[in-house]
């Protein structure tokens, strides 16, 4: 699952093996929501759930909430983010999209998101 963290909003992309497109949303950067958006993390995918952002404004509340719901979340830091010559346009559902390739590798390689 892939997180793209803002002072407002937070828009997420969840890779669910049963569906053979990814699931999007977007909630509100708020303890209330994110508990609701745990919870519903964790109907849609009752199994291992790994989840990351990049680093940012939001800092680590955002990790600290997921931890606290028993959900492992990793804060990576967008300049170890590989990105493709050129590309200059950023979207948080592009964000997201790349943070789920992140959250999926035990151990993120030199590449994978490009």
């Amino acid at each position: 699952m892939g997180l793209d963290a803002h002072k407002e909003t937070i828009w997420v992309l969840m890779l669910v093996p049963e569906h053979d497109a990814a699931v999007e949303w977007q909630v509100a950067n708020e303890l209330a929501a994110v508990k609701r958006l745990t919870h519903k993390i964790q109907r849609a995918a009752p199994g291992e759930i790994r989840s990351c952002y990049e680093a940012g404004v939001c800092g680590y509340t955002l990790q600290r909430q997921f931890e606290a719901a028993k959900m492992p979340c990793t804060v990576i830091a967008p300049a170890l983010i590989p990105r493709k010559a050129g590309e200059r346009v950023k979207t948080d559902r592009r964000d997201a999209r790349g943070n789920c390739c992140w959250a999926g590798r035990d151990r993120p390689q030199r590449g994978d998101l490009t």
